[in-house]
């Protein structure tokens, strides 16, 4: 009888063993294991993956190991094509509350390093000269066009006309735009109840150009409180520049990216009203404000402005608006100049003078100049590219939405959401639930769930 049993075990086992074969399979290597979340510690010290390791992670998901051009040093992601469902989740917001339902749920998870252009990072991809020779046609336009670039193409020749005598007038954000972008407008009793100026004259060809870039420190709650704030005018000369002492408890300063540190701030006593003040005496009424994702600077001033540029929307690299390019890669790219770079964090005056150097190009150049989604020509050397143009270069189809999933259109996606939405989670665990998927999460937290 006994004998009966262990044939009948050994038969199981090995009927697992070959549907196992059919399904994909993760494993963490030590490098993985040592950067696993805060709760599987046990008296280790936290170590944390880079960027560059999360991108791997995502090809990986996609393209099998062969079609890869670097073996990952933290996992090995066995068998992807056999996946029914393979999804990433990449979601720029606050995702502390879901972490405990993840956790319960994802088999894996570990740190990894959070920077503010994480997305842009994950996004885009340097191609390797092979494939870059593989995707561009001798007069230097792309043989694949991503969805957006084969609608207007039609338009190009128009808009080529257009930017010839376009000014400052054709870059400033509407009103639209304002909202898809997430600037926030005054509103009684909330945080940003008024306008920099009571009054304002209407914009005009002439109206001067000044950048911004603010650096923010983390209060109680993760709220991004203001801590310096530098302003340039389009000669590139300093007009601005001010430590600001928040008037609540600072809990993170984030050095690595703010360059603020506690013996800095110690001895300030300028606040956020006296800012707001000196921004009313150097503003003119009809000035045009720049800056890269300028919502955010906005919103640590707590306050609005009529008449913005914005780099992050003139400048495009991917071809779809919703992928942002990072202000260190379009001066390094278009400038060809090194900002925010090593330990020290970000300089605010070095970024804004890159910010006003990046829209004089623009003016110079014209409207649909580095632009992907009005041009769709590689114009630049560096061969970065987005990766759903990476993916089609590899005949691999996968979607990448933003705040919007359609599961039943695609297997293969990328989803980006910068917002919570109701069928976020539904989505998630429906993936979860399913047999032979990958399921990734990355969160603006600094967590990667994984699900295999």
């Amino acid at each position: 009888m006994d004998n009966q049993m262990e044939i009948i075990d050994k038969e199981k086992r090995r009927e697992q063993q070959k549907l196992n074969k059919l399904k994909p399979k993760f494993i963490l290597l030590m490098k993985g294991f040592n950067a696993k979340g805060a709760h599987d510690l046990k008296n280790r010290e936290q170590q944390f993956l880079t960027l560059g390791d999360m991108q791997q992670l995502i090809l990986s998901c996609f393209l099998p190991a062969p079609k890869l051009n670097f073996k990952p040093e933290w996992f090995i992601l066995q068998r992807v094509l056999k996946a029914e469902k393979a999804a990433v989740f990449l979601l720029d917001f606050d995702a502390d509350e879901l972490h405990s339902k993840f956790s319960t749920t994802f088999d894996d998870i570990v740190r990894f390093d959070i920077y503010p252009d994480w997305l842009d990072y994950l996004l885009t991809i340097n191609l390797s000269k092979n494939q870059t020779a593989k995707l561009r046609h001798p007069d230097g336009t792309m043989k694949i066009k991503t969805q957006n670039t084969r609608k207007i193409e039609s338009e190009n020749e128009e808009l080529n006309s257009k930017s010839k005598k376009f000014t400052k007038l054709d870059l400033l954000l509407s009103p639209g735009q304002m909202l898809e972008e997430c600037y926030q407008f005054p509103k009684p009793l909330s945080d940003i109840r008024h306008t920099i100026r009571k009054r304002y004259l209407p914009v005009t060809e002439n109206s001067p150009l000044f950048a911004i870039d603010c650096e923010m420190c983390l209060a109680e709650g993760n709220e991004s409180v203001l801590t310096r704030v530098s302003i340039v005018d389009e000669n590139y000369n300093l007009v601005l520049d001010t430590l600001v002492k928040p008037e609540v408890p600072i809990k993170d300063y984030i050095t690595r990216f703010s360059g603020i540190t506690k013996e800095m701030l110690d001895p300030v006593d300028i606040t956020l009203s006296d800012v707001k003040k000196i921004l009313k005496k150097i503003i003119p009424r009809d000035a045009i404000l720049c800056g890269q994702s300028l919502q955010n600077d906005l919103k640590a001033l707590k306050t609005f402005h009529p008449y913005c540029i914005d780099t992050s929307v003139i400048y495009n690299l991917s071809g779809s608006r919703g992928s942002k390019p990072g202000l260190k890669t379009l001066s390094s790219i278009f400038l060809e100049e090194k900002i925010q770079q090593g330990k020290r964090g970000h300089c605010s005056v070095e970024d804004a003078r890159a910010t006003m150097k990046l829209v004089n190009l623009k003016l110079k150049n014209g409207l649909i100049f580095a632009d992907r989604v009005l041009d769709n020509r590689i114009n630049w050397q560096t061969p970065v590219v987005s990766l759903s143009t990476f993916f089609e270069l590899h005949e691999i189809d996968v979607r990448i939405y933003y705040d919007y999933i359609n599961m039943d259109m695609s297997d293969k996606f990328i989803s980006v959401f910068k917002r919570m939405d109701g069928s976020l989670l539904s989505s998630i665990f429906r993936i979860v639930n399913s047999d032979k998927k990958i399921c990734v999460i990355l969160t603006k937290n600094g967590y990667c769930y994984i699900k295999v």
